[in-house]
Parts: structure tokens; C-alpha cells; sequence
């Protein structure tokens, strides 16, 4: 009975070991590809009018094939970004994202966008730049904004192992 308890204490002691490093993990090593979540940094070439050139992103490329995109561009303007990627060079990725728009004053919903974009994985996997090209729709389809550009940087959001222990 002494073997298996003391083996039961070495594993509990290597387990605390490990939660305690306080290093990051290497699942954000870029190990990965492009799956994750990425903070991105985009610059419009040509904002709407009141609004910064600049924005930050939130972006989560599944291992599905999925993608899912927030930003600070206001969320009165228009819902989270759904879509899916794919895998085109080495390094190279192409995406593409549907969201809903709205009057940010009066929540009425004004039509969609559509942002198409083509990223480059930078060879150690933990950052990206990219190109996008947006196009803006009402509800009937008509198009409202045409190839509207913006240039991407994107970092891979690393998971940082606290020390504390539940």
C-alpha cells in the first residue's frame, strides 16, 4: 500500500509543479498554424466618416474551418463577423466574413458586409500580416461601399499559466 500512496503524492506534486510555472504554454507557440484566437490590428485606408482609421479585432480561426471575428468599430454598427478560412500556400490563408449592419441610432437593421481577406503567417506562427477588402450591402443587396481596403497586423493571443491552483 506504501508504493501506490507514494506514487499518488510524486504525481500530485509533479502536477503542481507544472500548474506553477507561471510561463506560457506552448499550444501559443504558433505550433498551430493559423487555429486560435488572434488580437489584430487594422488599419482602413478609407474609414466612414467619424470614425478612426485604426481599429482592434478579435479573431478565432477554428480548427473547422470556421471563423469568427469581433472588433471595437462599434457594436451598435453591426454584429460579430461569421465565416470560414482555408489554407492556400505554406504560410497563406484566405477568409472570408458576413456580418449584419444597423443604424447605430436608431437599431434598425441597414444591410451586410462582407470582409475577404488573405493573411500571411509569419514563419515562427505567432503573428500575421494581411490584407482585407470590405464591401458593405443594404437589405436589398444593393452595394453601398465597393472594395474598401485595409491593411492587418495580427499577434497570437498566449496562454499565460497562472500560478494559483484551484
Amino acid at each position: 500500500m506504501r508504493k501506490p500512496l507514494s506514487l499518488v503524492i510524486a504525481g500530485v506534486l509533479l502536477l503542481v509543479a507544472s500548474l506553477g510555472s507561471g510561463a506560457t504554454s506552448s499550444a501559443s507557440s504558433g505550433s498551430h498554424g493559423i487555429e486560435g484566437t488572434w488580437r489584430v490590428t487594422i488599419h482602413r485606408d478609407a474609414p466612414p466618416a467619424g470614425q478612426p482609421a485604426d481599429i482592434e479585432a478579435l479573431m478565432n480561426y477554428a480548427a473547422d474551418g470556421t471563423l469568427t471575428e469581433s472588433s471595437n468599430s462599434g457594436i451598435l454598427r453591426r454584429t460579430v463577423g461569421y465565416g470560414e478560412w482555408e489554407r492556400i500556400g505554406e504560410r497563406l490563408y484566405a477568409s472570408s466574413h458576413l456580418s449584419f449592419t444597423f443604424n447605430p441610432t436608431t437599431g434598425a437593421w441597414t444591410g451586410t458586409s462582407r470582409l475577404d481577406r488573405k493573411v500571411l503567417l509569419s514563419e515562427d506562427g505567432t503573428t500575421f500580416v494581411g490584407v482585407a477588402r470590405l464591401d458593405v450591402f443594404d437589405v436589398d443587396g444593393k452595394v453601398l461601399v465597393q472594395d474598401s481596403r485595409t491593411t492587418e497586423f495580427g499577434r497570437a493571443l498566449e496562454i499565460v499559466v497562472i500560478d494559483d491552483v484551484p
